[in-house]
């Protein structure tokens, strides 16, 4: 009676091993349920310019610095991402009116328009080695005149925009910006590369 017993090949126990090695690698690379609700702890300051002349892109930021001087240190206050979008909602109408003003008196009749809504965001990189992947986001959305110009963004909360840099520090540390929890922080700050590139990746292909 012949050997019915199928021998296992070196080239197919590679495969294997490959296959497996595989396996665990994209499993530890797709974001965890934590990193992804980075979405809905993250609220964004957009504000377009009326276009891309020189005096106007000049306009935008003198605009953003009048915003970020006024609300930015109110907003930081709050230690919960639904307080500070309960503010600004509440906040809409007074910002545009607050805005308008500072544009009459940097000698602009331009109208503006502000609305707290949700908008799509490419990924971005901050000079504080902060990375946001591309999503949706809650967004404090300020157009200046026609809004065609080149736009500007940052994090309005956590207040990322009001600091250079923000420590890592231990888990639960003093350090980690008001909002976000040591894991969210780790993931948009780069920790562990290229790992959470790879997770970035993920997510963003998720949300799509």
């Amino acid at each position: 009676m012949k050997n019915s017993k199928k021998h296992i090949g070196t080239s197919e126990i590679l495969c294997y091993a490959c296959a497996v090695i595989l396996a665990i690698f994209l499993v530890s690379a797709v974001p965890s349920e934590e990193e992804a609700k980075i979405y809905d702890s993250v609220i964004r300051l957009h504000v377009l310019a009326n276009s891309d002349s020189e005096a106007d892109q000049t306009l935008k930021l003198r605009v953003r610095d009048a915003i970020l001087e006024r609300y930015g240190a109110q907003l930081a206050k709050y230690e919960s991402v639904e307080d500070a979008s309960g503010q600004l909602d509440r906040l809409c109408g007074e910002i545009e009116s607050f805005t308008r003003d500072a544009l009459s008196e940097m000698g602009s009749d331009y109208d503006v328009s502000v609305t707290f809504t949700r908008e799509q965001y490419p990924t971005r990189v901050y000079e504080n080695d902060v990375t946001l992947p591309a999503g949706s986001y809650r967004s404090l959305r300020v157009i200046i005149g026609e809004g065609e110009g080149a736009n500007w963004w940052c994090v309005l909360f956590p207040p990322l925009c009001l600091s250079a840099s923000y420590g890592a520090g231990d888990a639960g540390g003093d350090s980690i910006p008001v909002g976000l929890t040591y894991d969210q922080y780790k993931f948009i700050s780069g920790a562990d590369e290229p790992e959470y590139v790879l997770k970035f990746k993920f997510l963003e292909l998720f949300g799509s």
